[in-house]
């Protein structure tokens, strides 16, 4: 079954079927699964989720601004509003799934007013069409643009405001409200933040479009990570670390991400537990002598590869231009505290926390995970106000552990894990607490809870998955698919 990445699905309360709980796992969805997801958004909402518009009709559909171009003049007389929208059918790692949307008015005035990145639009009567394998929206006589903005402070439907003014039931404002809690922007990397500023200013405006990360984000290529490069990538956006720097004809840069990807096959100079990881550029004519000052432990944001796949190796390529005004900006070295060289950084702390652990196969391990290919986070990391809910793994003590572990027939028990970021507290109920028990709760014994004691009193850390989400507003800590071994 072909993976369509990581995603995000609701859960349901037995107590009430059909209403979602405040939350949702990360996992690695399948076609299969997202299938059942679209099914499952059809049965909430009216309006036609993001993933299953159809090109050559005339679709209306609900969408949280992802990325989004202040008002700009086109070569004729209309002035457009171009922005990229998703919804909870668009998993984080396909955003290939997500639509751009474009407005065009003669009276920049009469264009949606879009406050900030963020914001859910109603989208009525708008013509699918598809453009370099990209699903476009664009506007018809028919259309019409909803723009809901959240009322600080407010929770639940009743939180949000919305201009035009029209008629909305209940269940709209409802939809309105699962889009926006399960898609946290802070889950889709740096393609987009909650905390990006309005982009009405035209201050605002002139320094996003002069980063490189904001020319990424509005325009159509888009930046993608090691792991989401396919055979059939064409033009691309990279930011990596450099592993190492060859000059031949080309300038030949080795650059890692830290992410996966099985067409990577390696490279001869690529650093042990590197393999699948490194991404070979070739950087050619006048892109070829700024490439060369590169160093190694550089982390360089490059604009607009080419994606190459030759004897079922993916490489990339950066070829000269006729005119170039700027070759400079297509490579450019990043600062230590820029938003992408930070992240870049974070996976390279988490690659090599996992490789020690992974070297260290230390015999004493008291826990065994179920999912092993989950990155290694600091439990700051987890517990970050800024941090995305999902799945995470890491290697703590238990500091303090619930005496009744057993309440009403469940497992039902609070534990502390510390490492030397700072402490969690985690749950460990229902069936996650049978699993992470290695029994039922009408069958544990002494064996069990001498195990429990033994895990908590362990003088060296061991390894937890752990399930963040919310319920009511308050974000929660669970022990997910973790076993003690017996």
């Amino acid at each position: 079954m072909a993976d369509l990445g990581r995603d995000c699905y609701y859960e349901y309360e037995s107590s009430a079927p059909g209403r979602p709980i405040a939350s949702w796992r990360e996992e690695m969805v399948t076609n299969e699964d997202h299938a059942n997801l679209l099914k499952q958004i059809e049965t909430q909402s009216k309006y036609t989720p993001i993933a299953k518009l159809q090109t050559a009709s005339i679709e209306s559909f609900y969408g949280r601004i992802l990325k989004c171009k202040p008002p700009f003049k086109t070569r004729g007389k209309d002035y457009c509003l171009a922005m990229v929208v998703i919804d909870e059918s668009v998993p984080r790692d396909s955003l290939g799934l997500a639509v751009s949307v474009n407005i065009f008015k003669r009276d920049p005035d009469k264009l949606p007013k879009i406050s900030g990145f963020g914001d859910i639009c109603l989208f009525l009567n708008f013509r699918i069409q598809e453009y370099n394998d990209i699903k476009q929206a664009i506007e018809t006589t028919f259309s019409k643009c909803v723009v809901f903005r959240r009322i600080d402070g407010a929770v639940g439907p009743s939180a949000w405001q919305f201009e035009p003014q029209i008629s909305l039931d209940n269940v709209e404002l409802e939809t309105v409200e699962r889009i926006w809690r399960a898609t946290s922007l802070s889950s889709y990397g740096h393609y987009a933040s909650d905390e990006q500023p309005s982009i009405s200013s035209p201050s605002t405006s002139a320094t996003l479009l002069s980063s490189p990360t904001a020319q990424s984000q509005f325009g159509i290529i888009r930046r993608l990570t090691s792991a989401e490069l396919k055979p059939s990538t064409g033009i691309f956006d990279y930011v990596g670390r450099v592993v190492d720097v060859h000059y031949y004809k080309a300038t030949r840069v080795l650059l890692t991400d830290y992410t996966e990807n099985r067409y990577l096959v390696g490279d001869e100079e690529a650093p042990d537990g590197l393999r699948n990881r490194i991404l070979s550029v070739s950087f050619w004519d006048e892109f070829s002598a700024i490439a060369a000052n590169l160093r190694k432990g550089d982390i360089v944001f490059c604009s607009k590869l080419k994606a190459k796949f030759i004897d079922d190796k993916l490489t990339a390529a950066m070829h000269g231009e006729r005119v170039c005004d700027n070759p400079e900006g297509r490579i450019k070295v990043l600062q230590e505290d820029e938003p992408l060289a930070i992240e870049i950084r974070k996976r390279d702390s988490q690659f090599r926390m996992q490789e020690t652990t992974a070297h260290q196969a230390n015999p004493t391990l008291m826990t065994d995970i179920r999912r092993p290919n989950i990155p290694l986070y600091l439990i700051s990391d987890v517990r970050g106000d800024h941090a995305e809910v999902g799945v995470y793994c890491v290697n703590a003590h238990i500091i303090d552990c619930g005496k009744e572990l057993v309440k009403s027939g469940v497992f039902r028990f609070q534990m502390t894990l510390r490492d030397s970021s700072g402490t969690l507290p985690v749950i460990v109920y229902g069936e996650d607490g049978q699993t992470f028990m290695a029994c039922y709760p009408d069958t544990i014994d002494q064996k069990n809870r001498e195990a429990l004691e033994k895990l908590k009193g362990s003088v060296l850390p061991n390894q937890f998955l752990i399930k963040s989400y919310y319920v009511k507003n308050e974000r929660r800590f669970r022990i997910f698919d973790t076993a003690i071994v017996l």
